[in-house]
């Protein structure tokens, strides 16, 4: 007998032990109590990668840079420790899993998007409660504004930005390399092509409920595709709880699109409140369609070029089926009222014959 060994010297692993790969099972147990105390999954996901993983460094030398034209109302006075465009070279993660900059990089654009979705959320507040022409021309522009700070955030990372322009000195595909390791698989019943796509998707996704909810008060189709199947599930299961709610609850009302549509089938709205209302929703189309392709941009520079494709093709293509064509519907309504063409291309085509 070795008279220096321990008299509690624990016998060597087995197979039947648990690993170095597998927790302890008093820890599991714990861990599964905590998550259900919390109303979490038992696994990573958005929130615990990044919602509830950061924290604000100190201001650096008193030096921080000035509210950037069109940030929005309030500033620095209203944001209190808020995560912010103004404030997103602060923002660091409290734990690390693969200490790169390259994961400070991701959790500093998340955390920062999840801070600027403030106004976007107060949007769609003025959207749900929106009711006449007036309100709802000014809803849309809010909206609008919002998803273009979200995506003046993804520029400030790098994300989309011209050649030259100043952006962090990252290489995005290091991240993914090392960080698929601490992500949970995807879910079978989603029906997921690889992992790789899994992955793929995952990030597309990572920003939160501002897609669904964006795509949802535009009047966007859901659609099958892989980016679309992984978007619900992670709406129904994989965010926060209060997330989930308030999402549920914009989801209740009509679309802005429908509620457009249905006033101008009543014929209760002027030339001049079609054209208002056909301008803001475009454009709010066309800013979605911005930051959607930002986060599309930030999947090929994280996985590769042909990263999620054909689902891409997918969602660009019903994003860009939501844009309205109210005039032209109307010249459609009342085209047969008054003996006109019934078809669009006819008022191109033969313009003597408007107002017979």
């Amino acid at each position: 007998d070795d008279p220096a060994a321990p008299d509690d010297a624990s016998p060597p692993p087995t197979a039947d032990r648990d690993t170095e790969e597998t927790p302890p099972a008093p820890l599991l147990l714990l861990h599964a109590a905590l998550c259900g105390r919390v109303d979490r999954p038992s696994r990573f996901g958005v929130a615990e990668l990044l919602l509830y993983n950061w924290r604000l460094l100190p201001p650096l030398g008193g030096d921080e840079p000035a509210e950037a034209e069109g940030e929005g109302e309030g500033g620095a006075e209203g944001e209190g420790d808020r995560p912010s465009l103004r404030r997103m070279r602060r923002v660091v993660p409290c734990q690390r899993f693969v200490c790169f900059e390259e994961e400070d990089w991701f959790v500093r654009l998340h955390v920062t998007l999840a801070g600027e979705a403030g106004r976007l959320v107060e949007a769609a507040r003025h959207c749900v409660g929106a009711c006449d022409t007036n309100e709802q021309v000014r809803a849309l522009q809010s909206l609008e504004g919002a998803l273009e700070t979200l995506v003046r955030v993804h520029y400030v990372a790098g994300i989309g930005q011209a050649p030259g322009a100043d952006a962090p000195k990252v290489t995005p595909a290091l991240l993914m390399g090392r960080m698929h390791r601490f992500l949970p698989p995807s879910p079978p019943e989603l029906g997921l092509a690889s992992e790789a796509e899994a992955r793929a998707v995952r990030v597309y996704c990572a920003s939160g409920i501002d897609q669904p909810m964006v795509l949802h008060l535009l009047g966007v189709h859901r659609g099958g595709h892989a980016i679309g199947r992984f978007r619900e599930w992670q709406a129904s299961a994989d965010l926060p709880t209060p997330h989930r709610a308030f999402l549920a609850d914009v989801r209740c009302c009509t679309p802005m699109r429908e509620r457009v549509e249905a006033a101008v089938g009543g014929e209760r709205l002027a030339v001049q409140e079609l054209a208002r209302l056909e301008l803001a929703h475009n454009s709010c189309i066309d800013m979605a369609l911005r930051l959607f392709t930002r986060r599309y941009e930030l999947v090929r520079a994280l996985l590769g070029v042909d990263a999620l494709a054909t689902s891409w093709q997918h969602e660009r293509g019903l994003i860009q089926e939501a844009r309205l064509r109210l005039l032209v519907e109307r010249r459609e309504m009342e085209g047969p009222r008054r003996g006109l063409p019934t078809r669009a291309h006819a008022y191109k085509r033969e313009p003597t014959e408007r107002g017979r």
